[in-house]
């Protein structure tokens, strides 16, 4: 199968894995699936996606998301308070659509600190989650870019050259990818890490490793992790799931230190839903 009719057998499995409310599912923690979250994420990868890859489908999935997005809080869930994440990704799914929310924008700017990044949480009694989170600071930057907030964006842009782990992703590559497209909405320089020298340890990392690799140029990777993760689509049109979000220890400041789930216990995305969104968007941009 060639790699578009790999990408387009994807595309048609996640449009099919979209509820009838117009949302999207996926991860199985104590408090139950994402909804909103996973929504905005995965509508901003469809949303995102080539022309050749927007069909009637996709643009009907993409509207059925955005009114699901507007009929719930932006959380992981019914059950979990706002969060900047889960904002930010609202804000870049919307904005993709041409949709602007001031207020929301406003509300993720409540959650920058004083060292310029942004906490996934208001300050309460979550300890390490309001503390400055070098996952989440990138993509906070990248919702904020279409804004006008050169002051919050000024700020958070110096930890582009900063901690590379992430808070909530036992990844090695999330982070650096976010600062990628970060860089990309804010017309900015992207700063490439020291090439790679150990393998991603898993599916989604290699996904992420790709995202740098094409904007580093680094060409020969680039065409080893794409073989990679055209090798690893299943029959479904799925990608399998990766067991990487961490659902971090509210007593552990920097998790990516501690050995295995000494920080937080890992979760999959249970449906693949969140890991095929990200592999077809990222493919799709290859193969445009």
């Amino acid at each position: 199968m060639s790699p578009v009719a790999t990408i387009q057998r994807a595309i048609a499995a996640l449009l099919a894995a979209q509820a009838a409310d117009g949302s999207f599912c996926d991860f199985a923690l104590g408090i139950g699936s994402s909804g909103p979250w996973v929504t905005a994420h995965v509508g901003a990868r469809l949303a995102t996606l080539p022309p050749r890859y927007r069909d009637a489908r996709v643009t009907a999935a993409i509207a059925g998301a955005a009114r699901y997005l507007g009929e719930h809080r932006w959380a992981y869930n019914e059950h979990a308070p706002a969060d900047a994440d889960s904002i930010a990704h609202a804000l870049i799914f919307l904005g993709a659509l041409g949709e602007r929310r001031p207020e929301a924008a406003r509300a993720l700017a409540g959650h920058q600190l004083a060292d310029g990044g942004f906490a996934t949480f208001q300050p309460g009694t979550y300890a390490s989650w309001t503390r400055s989170h070098p996952d989440v600071t990138p993509v906070a930057a990248r919702a904020l870019a279409v804004y006008g907030d050169d002051d919050a964006i000024a700020r958070a842009l110096p930890h582009r050259h900063g901690v590379r782990a992430a808070f909530w992703w036992d990844l090695d590559w999330y982070t650096t990818a976010m600062w990628v497209d970060a860089c990309a909405a804010l017309a900015v320089p992207f700063d490439p890490p020291p090439y790679p020298t150990e393998a991603p340890r898993t599916l989604l990392d290699a996904a992420y490793l790709f995202a740098i690799a094409c904007a580093a140029g680094w060409h020969t990777l680039v065409d080893e992790l794409a073989d990679h993760l055209l090798a690893a689509a299943t029959p479904t049109g799925l990608w399998p799931s990766s067991r990487v979000l961490r659902v971090t220890d509210p007593d552990a400041p920097e998790p990516w230190t501690l050995a295995g789930e000494s920080g937080g216990l890992l979760y999959a995305d249970v449906h693949g839903v969140y890991s095929t969104a990200v592999i077809t968007s990222l493919l799709a941009a290859w193969w445009r």
